[in-house]
């Protein structure tokens, strides 16, 4: 007789196979663990699943199933560097997401990690070779 996998087993599971984002080479990035076992421990207070639980036994077991699981990085500051680096290469219509939009978005989604200075990660990506798309400049505002 087979049991079916708990509520927490399972979520943590979706969990590992969730994309956060598609980075500027277009691989699929996923959560960190440290976020997954902010995520689990939130919805499951009592549950008593450990990092390493979570690194070892449930990314193994389906990596062996055969489940594709996105990329992931152990630091957040570089994960919130590449979130950045893919925000500034998207494209809205014609136009680039405004600088605002931005830092508003890698400040959700890290929070607690500085945002970088936008206007160097742009120059680093322009020298590396990327088509960095056209920002309207940011017009003053009279009192």
């Amino acid at each position: 007789m087979s049991r079916s996998p708990g509520p927490v087993k399972a979520r943590t599971e979706e969990l590992l196979a969730a994309v956060s984002f598609v980075d500027i080479h277009g691989r699929k990035i996923g959560y960190d663990y440290g976020t997954i076992m902010e995520m689990i421990k939130a919805e499951f207070p009592n549950s008593r699943i450990s990092s390493r639980v979570l690194r070892t036994k449930n990314a193994y077991d389906m990596q062996c199933a055969g489940i594709q699981l996105p990329v992931r990085r152990r630091s957040r500051k570089v994960l919130a560097r590449e979130y950045t680096h893919a925000l500034l290469l998207q494209n809205e219509g014609m136009l680039g997401l405004s600088l605002r939009t931005i830092r508003t978005r890698i400040r959700k989604k890290f929070p607690g990690i500085p945002v970088l200075s936008l206007g160097h990660v742009e120059a680093y990506l322009i020298r590396r070779g990327y088509q960095v798309p056209f920002r309207p400049p940011i017009k003053a505002v009279d009192y």
